[in-house]
């Protein structure tokens, strides 16, 4: 994965902050992929992206999945 700010062009991705990051994905229905990005001390002050690289192709790579339910819904425990 990778990490870019929102500082192109209306808002598109501009710089990428931190990149290439490789994590072990969670091939589950019922888990989430968790990445931890505390040691790259990422900082950002407005928009930022976060972008999924996918390496494999389809059918032999982890899908991409969205919350469906929203932030406002999700409990998040640390």
């Amino acid at each position: 994965m990778e990490v870019w700010d929102g500082s192109g062009f209306d808002g598109t991705p501009g710089e990428k902050l931190v990149g290439l990051i490789e994590a072990e994905v969670t091939r589950s229905f019922d888990e989430w992929t968790v990445v931890d990005l505390r040691e790259h001390n990422i900082q950002v002050d407005d928009d930022y992206y976060m972008v999924y690289i996918q390496t494999d192709p389809n059918p032999n790579t982890p899908e991409l999945a969205t919350d469906e339910i929203g932030h406002m819904q999700r409990e998040v425990i640390n």
